[in-house]
């Protein structure tokens, strides 16, 4: 559930991304960058691979789908006149569906596979499973959604935000049993806080810690 600032909210199909993680080794031999003819540059195969990736979810996933390809890292080289040995590429993937999550990764294997062939390049691909989708279960959400109406009224609670792709460990809590994942808003608009986490700018909002305990409280 999203929430403005001071509100409560919940969701009933609440649910983030899966997110595999990849990890890419793009590699050659390093050279000086006065003979770059006699070696294959990994930056830029790296950056093609990049380049090419951004395709994926606009030519192959159906646009009523969700899903993201980010590249989140891209290490190579540490002097301006040496050409790496290797470029490292950090990539998360993350869908709403098993399906999609599937052809996200197949299409990433394949134009990655592509794009280093077309350089004469080398790579390795380390897949590490991510995430599984959060998804609240009915009685729950609405236990959790009438607690909410009792604290700070219904027209400050948000019964059903959208589908978002973060990634939460709380799924797998829901996996094993029923249960509501919900968020207490911290800020909207210009308001202190109203950024989201993961921003330089966040700043918690003191004036919510009633708010949050008060829900806990019989």
């Amino acid at each position: 559930m999203r929430q403005r600032c001071r509100q409560c909210s919940n969701s009933n199909t609440n649910a983030t991304g899966i997110r595999p993680s990849i990890r890419m080794l793009v590699g050659w031999f390093r050279m000086a960058g006065a003979a770059d003819h006699r070696t294959i540059d990994p930056v830029v195969v790296g950056s093609s691979i990049v380049m090419a990736l951004q395709t994926i979810v606009s030519r192959n996933v159906d646009p009523l789908q969700m899903g993201i390809v980010t590249v989140g890292a891209f290490c190579a080289g540490k002097a301006n006149n040496v050409i790496p040995e290797t470029a490292v590429l950090e990539i998360s993937v993350r869908s709403h569906s098993p399906e999609v999550r599937i052809l996200l990764e197949r299409r990433l294997r394949a134009v990655v596979a592509g794009q280093v062939e077309s350089y004469g390049a080398q790579a390795s691909i380390e897949l590490t499973a991510g995430y599984p989708v959060l998804v609240n279960s009915d009685s729950e959400t609405e236990f959790a959604r009438d607690i909410a109406y009792q604290i700070v009224g219904k027209d400050r609670v948000v019964d059903q935000g959208p589908l978002m792709l973060g990634s939460e460990d709380f799924a797998y809590m829901l996996q094993e049993v029923p249960g509501c994942y919900f968020f207490v808003g911290n800020g909207a608009g210009d308001a202190m806080g109203a950024c989201a986490v993961h921003n330089p700018k966040y700043d918690f909002n003191d004036t919510l810690i009633g708010v949050g305990a008060s829900y806990w409280v019989p």
